[in-house]
């Protein structure tokens, strides 16, 4: 087990070695990840990023979001976020969410998480611990947002380019998420971003109410229903007529 100084002096390093190229090139990753955002985090809502790195999609969520606190377990990825991105609705902080849990109780509470290629580096036996800190910080109906790299994608790079894997780097089933959270699963899809499937999508959600309500539809669905349900009706009438005799005959 990796102790947490050695993540923290790791990603100091990947800060500058890796990150800052962002900055330079438009990452496909990052555009997925903004697309997601688009759909599950609505305006006015207080979102919380975990793993902000230097401040990318901090700077984007900031056009939606009321307010947005963004923390990263490096120093050198904040101080590189807090001079991209800083700004009145955007707040920078250095902490470990599994070690530093914590800290972030006087932030209150958050309409939605956003860990975007970041649960795949902390270790799956401190899973069960972290969700339920995200539990415990999420409104009665805020949504968990992450993204990460598929299983098939990580065994190809273990076999292919292990100098791409990173200090620590897990292979995630939905399992290893589902099997620690009751959170509810709202969407699940993958995505397609140096390769086919490579990525996954994962929103989950503290609404598990249900009502018994129909849905509201319009006219036209009406419309659609009732059509479907009469052809279906046809098409099936010789076999009903059918085995009604067939009940009769016995």
């Amino acid at each position: 087990m990796r102790t947490p100084s050695e993540i923290k002096h790791y990603y100091d390093k990947f800060a500058k070695r890796v990150l800052v190229r962002d900055f330079y090139y438009l990452n496909p990753r990052h555009e997925a990840i903004k697309l997601l955002c688009d759909r599950f985090v609505q305006n006015g809502e207080t979102v919380l990023e975990i793993g902000c790195g230097v401040g990318i999609i901090s700077k984007f969520l900031q056009k939606r979001a009321s307010r947005v606190v963004a923390i990263d377990i490096s120093e050198k990825n904040i101080d590189i976020a807090r001079q991209y991105a800083s700004s009145p609705t955007c707040e920078f902080a250095v902490v470990d969410i599994v070690e530093q849990a914590a800290e972030l109780d006087k932030f209150g509470k958050f309409d939605a998480v956003l860990m975007a290629d970041v649960i795949e580096h902390i270790p799956k036996v401190k899973y069960r611990e972290l969700f339920s800190t995200i539990e415990d910080l999420l409104s009665d109906k805020g949504r968990v947002v992450l993204t990460f790299p598929s299983p098939e994608h990580q065994e190809y790079l273990t076999c292919e380019k292990p100098e791409a894997r990173q200090l620590i780097d897990e292979s995630i089933e939905l399992g290893d998420i589902l099997g620690v959270t009751a959170l509810k699963l709202l969407n699940f899809s993958y995505r397609d971003i140096f390769g086919v499937s490579d990525y996954i999508n994962v929103v989950l959600t503290a609404d598990r109410s249900f009502s018994a309500q129909s849905p509201r539809k319009s006219f036209f669905d009406w419309l659609r229903y009732r059509i479907r349900k009469y052809r279906w009706r046809f098409r099936n009438l010789l076999f009903v007529r059918s085995m009604g005799r067939r009940q009769r005959g016995n």
